[in-house]
């Protein structure tokens, strides 16, 4: 193999493995907002149950606690959403807004 098509060659794997990675980096964003848009959700939802009267921010906390427990007997969840789950719980537990009932 001469040089000139060596030199082809790789420049074809590196442009291969560009192209690679933009696509897991637009996936790596997708997930990103879905995990916002999720978080948003559950903020809006224990507000709007905040508010009614159905549910304490201190019973949230406790119900998130309950879920995260439950999760991690449950096994076999990746840690990130061990984590993400105690992330909610901690917005919950910093949630000062108007509205909210302890």
């Amino acid at each position: 193999m001469s040089e000139q098509s060596q030199m082809d060659a790789i420049i074809d794997i590196l442009d291969q493995q560009q192209r690679q990675i933009s696509v897991l980096a637009k996936r790596c964003d997708r997930f990103e907002a879905h995990g916002m848009a999720i978080a948003l959700v559950f903020q809006a939802l224990s507000g709007a149950l905040q508010v009614r009267g159905a549910i304490s921010r201190d019973e949230l906390v406790v119900l998130m606690q309950t879920l995260i427990e439950r999760t991690e007997r449950i096994g076999g969840k990746p840690p990130e959403a061990i984590e993400y789950l105690r992330a909610i719980q901690k917005g919950l537990m910093l949630d000062q807004s108007p509205g909210t009932t302890n």
